[in-house]
């Protein structure tokens, strides 16, 4: 299964227990088009993980001919699958995965020690360290990472024709409902 993420690039930890929330998603990108103008793209959201580890991201869409378009995905490491739940269609999409305890990917926070004497600002009421690095496609990375949600709240990739922004706001430290992470029983479901 092959998915676009919207949302952040840094947040790939792994399982995260303990750590509950619920938060609104705005993800921007902005598009330098060969002839010099910008086109400007927003996508709306919520994201919420409960004390399990489990997480649930929602995205809506709505395309330029007024198509509304919403995915939900639910990573479930206690059923240890991801699914891709396609609300247009009540559809869900289901893949097994295995747990990894390893975070030495190259963009997570984590896998690099966060230097607290670094810059550090606060972004939600959340002290948050700025963590950069540069991608494999030569794009610049800038994410502001949450130590206490163990999530980043404010990213920016940029390159010379793209510029994407993705920030959480009206963050809860709260217990999400249970049945976010269940996929409703009149969805058909696919397993990959």
């Amino acid at each position: 299964m092959q998915t676009t993420s919207f949302g952040p690039t840094t947040s790939f930890l792994g399982v995260v227990k303990n750590k509950p929330f619920q938060t609104d998603l705005e993800h921007t990108i902005i598009q330098k088009l060969p002839d010099g103008q910008l086109q400007k793209y927003s996508l709306a959201g919520k994201i919420c993980r409960d004390s399990s580890g489990r997480r649930r991201q929602e995205v809506y869409l709505k395309t330029e001919d007024n198509l509304s378009v919403n995915l939900i995905t639910i990573q479930d490491p206690i059923a240890q699958t991801i699914s891709v739940l396609d609300v247009n269609n009540m559809v869900a999409s289901v893949e097994r995965f295995q747990i990894s305890n390893d975070r030495g990917s190259a963009l997570s926070p984590e896998s690099r020690s966060i230097d607290r004497a670094e810059i550090a600002k606060e972004i939600e009421g959340q002290i948050c360290y700025r963590f950069q690095t540069r991608l494999p496609d030569g794009s610049k990375l800038e994410a502001w990472f949450s130590p206490e949600l163990k999530e980043t709240l404010l990213e920016n990739i940029s390159s010379a024709t793209e510029e994407k922004i993705m920030r959480l706001y009206n963050i809860r430290q709260v217990e999400p409902d249970p049945e976010l992470f269940v996929i409703p029983k009149t969805y058909q479901i696919v397993r990959q």
